[in-house]
């Protein structure tokens, strides 16, 4: 097993370092995690159009990248969160069903005992997101390519739901505001919760620790993230997430 630490990347580099390592999944028949976070960017679904979905006017003037996932899912404003990647090889003896539901709970309840060690007390909400007192602390998404599953979440820090919402295409102004209450009564981040706040560093070494120990059996290798790497990974995808013809392609 291998966990990556990484350092905030662009919404691009992230998708495309996601896919380059289900290739080196595949070929060394490893599980491999990767902690990153995004750099001001809204991640679209797979199936989105960013025209229906986004204020892109705003987008533009606030220099906000728009990157499609090659996963479903809703369309999110990313800043202020880690992110996790998780590639597994199809057939590896760790994934206990193939069943989407059952992999989601199976990969999502390490997330929720790595929670645990830091005091907050989580569950899981099928199909795949965790939930504080009721509150949405973090989504995940599913995708399975090149002989992999690959699982990829956000664990919110400092959520900001006006903003969050500024980019999404919410005409009315009064639906907007009234959409944007709703939320904020429904989603959370880790420093709402904890008395006292964690930096992005400190999550993340959090996190690769606490795999360290939970899975010592497969001997994991941490290692960081190169920029010779992300490099590689983003000239491979270039004609993917670099490309107007694959983030608005719908």
């Amino acid at each position: 097993m291998k966990i990556y630490r990484d350092t905030k990347n662009k919404g691009a580099v992230n998708m495309a370092v996601d896919e380059y390592l289900m290739l080196q999944s595949a070929a060394d028949n490893e599980i491999i995690w990767r902690f990153s976070g995004p750099k001001n960017c809204v991640y679209l679904g797979y199936f989105q159009s960013a025209e229906q979905e986004l204020d892109l006017a705003k987008c533009y003037a606030d220099k906000i990248d728009v990157i499609r996932r090659q996963t479903g899912g809703g369309a999110v404003y990313s800043d202020s969160e880690l992110t996790y990647s998780v590639c597994i090889p199809i057939g590896h003896p760790f994934l206990k069903s193939l069943g989407v539901r059952e992999s989601y709970e199976q990969i999502i309840q390490i997330i929720i005992k790595g929670l645990k060690q830091l005091g907050i007390k989580a569950t899981f909400k099928p199909l795949n997101d965790i939930l504080v007192d009721g509150k949405k602390i973090s989504g995940n998404a599913q995708t399975r390519r090149h002989g992999v599953l690959l699982q990829h979440g956000t664990i919110l820090m400092d959520v900001d739901v006006d903003k969050m919402f500024s980019y999404l295409n919410v005409s009315d102004e009064k639906l907007r505001d009234k959409f944007v209450k709703s939320v904020k009564s429904v989603v959370t981040g880790i420093n709402h919760i904890l008395d006292v706040s964690l930096s992005f560093q400190a999550l993340q070494e959090h996190y690769i620790a606490f795999l360290q120990e939970e899975f010592k059996a497969y001997k994991p290798e941490v290692l960081d993230l190169t920029e010779a790497l992300k490099e590689a990974a983003s000239e491979k995808f270039v004609d993917k997430y670099f490309s107007d013809s694959w983030n608005f392609k719908y």
